[in-house]
């Protein structure tokens, strides 16, 4: 029984970080509709882009685990 609600909650957490590193994406370079210029530079994707990739990355992680928990392959 705590194992599904662990595994619940922790798959849960996954996906709520892998839409949180998809929205640090700009949809395009410079666009208006964000109301900022930092993805105009260079630098200021080079700080978005890998904290992106690294929350899709760690929310990936944590669906593998949930799953694991929810299947007892770690148990």
């Amino acid at each position: 029984m705590w194992r599904s609600r662990i595994a619940f909650v922790v798959k849960r957490v996954g996906l709520v970080l892998i839409f949180a590193g998809a929205a640090t994406f700009p949809t395009s370079i410079g666009s208006p509709r964000w109301g900022l210029s930092v993805f105009q530079n260079v630098e200021a994707l080079g700080i978005f882009l890998p904290v992106g990739v690294g929350l899709i990355f760690l929310g990936l992680v944590l669906l593998v685990i949930g799953h694991a928990i929810s299947r007892d392959w770690l148990f």
